[in-house]
């Protein structure tokens, strides 16, 4: 059974090692990040025997040996009864000759980088499923949970994201761990 765990400390540097990373969206959230760690929740959802000791861990695999499963049904549960919430997703290994559209998925394309946005009051836990398996990589994960002041549209979200995420309100920030078997979270 999997049981949220506080990571404090250990989270902080995680997150700014993921995010030195040389897209768009990672650039953005890098520089936010660092004002905002000491002051939000940092947790992973683990197996109850499970601690971490250090900041290597985050990276490691083979801890628990579950499958991330869990992360459609919590953000069905913690955003979909909220309105205007939306999840964008980094998918560092699709190019955009390849973007593809997924059912009530949207993508765009950010000079050669590719995300995947959606609206999470309308999204099935199927398709949700789905896209956090096609955005996922053992390296790298990346999902902003957040409100946005306007309408939004697919050219609305690419502006954003070039431009310092203007218009963002953050609720969340998910970053892949453990070697692509759970997550970290970073709730606002």
């Amino acid at each position: 059974m999997l049981v949220k765990k506080d990571l404090g400390s250990l989270a902080e540097q995680y997150a700014l090692e993921v995010l030195n990373f040389d897209n768009a969206l990672c650039k953005n959230l890098f520089h936010r990040v660092e004002g905002w760690l000491p002051k939000i929740s940092c947790y992973s959802f683990l197996d109850r025997n499970l601690d971490i000791a250090d900041f290597s861990m985050l990276g490691r695999g083979g801890l628990s040996g579950k499958a991330p499963d869990y992360l459609p049904l919590y953000l069905v549960n913690e955003y979909q009864s909220s309105r205007t919430t939306f999840a964008l997703f980094d998918d560092v290994m699709l190019v955009p000759d390849e973007a593809n559209l997924m059912d009530q998925v949207g993508t765009i394309c950010v000079g050669n980088e590719v995300y995947h946005w959606c609206d999470l009051d309308r999204i099935s836990t199927d398709n949700l499923r789905k896209l956090i398996w096609a955005t996922s990589v053992s390296w790298h994960f990346v999902c902003v949970i957040f409100k946005f002041k306007d309408n939004i549209d697919d050219e609305i979200l690419s502006r954003a994201i070039v431009n310092d995420l203007v218009g963002f309100e953050f609720l969340e920030i998910i970053l892949g761990a453990y070697d692509g078997e759970g997550f970290v979270h970073y709730k606002f």
